[in-house]
């Protein structure tokens, strides 16, 4: 039958061979993808904090406004019945209530999501009322979530928490929604006449 050289059954079935040269050109290829395709990711967390921070070095909103024609008892009510609409059981989450210093202690938790799971920002809210005026403190972060232990979530908190600005951003929200509607509730006198 001729005199070339035998054809072998695995000459078929093997893939021709990739130079080298091609090879390094796809990984390059890939790298470059990949790091077009992760660069947004990586400076989405850059920026300011959205949350204010104290003295301390701890997230803490605050402030003081004024309530002109308004006694500390009324607005002591208001601030009860502000926790009462806003908190699922504010039995449960009212620490202090002492109508004779007109201050409340309330500690809460806002719902948020952190790393595929969900999670609670515990929080501690103080408001103290006088004749015309009130003021509020908002500190205390910590996430917790379902039979997990509690992190702080503070600027100085060692080791960086994975996925911290993320929660950071959504209890931002969540907690300036709350403040408006506190800050709404106070300004806004009781319809005695229904």
């Amino acid at each position: 039958m001729g005199g070339g050289s035998p054809v072998r059954f695995s000459d078929y079935n093997e893939p021709p061979p990739v130079s080298r040269k091609r090879n390094t050109m796809t990984r390059k290829l890939f790298v470059c993808a990949l790091v077009i395709v992760t660069l947004p990711a990586w400076g989405k967390d850059k920026g300011p904090d959205p949350m204010p921070i104290n003295e301390d070095g701890a997230y803490e909103y605050s402030g003081a406004f004024e309530v002109y024609g308004a006694s500390a008892g009324e607005l002591y009510s208001r601030a009860k019945a502000w926790v009462a609409n806003n908190y699922r059981s504010a039995q449960d989450v009212v620490q202090l209530d002492d109508k004779d210093a007109h201050r409340l202690i309330v500690k809460g938790l806002t719902t948020t999501s952190w790393l595929l799971e969900i999670g609670y920002v515990r929080h501690t809210l103080t408001i103290e009322t006088k004749d015309g005026k009130y003021r509020y403190s908002l500190g205390g972060f910590v996430l917790s979530t379902d039979g997990g232990i509690g992190r702080d979530i503070s600027p100085a908190t060692k080791p960086k928490l994975i996925g911290k600005r993320g929660v950071i951003r959504r209890t931002h929200a969540e907690i300036a929604a709350l403040i408006t509607s506190l800050q709404i509730a106070m300004e806004v006198e009781a319809d005695d006449d229904w």
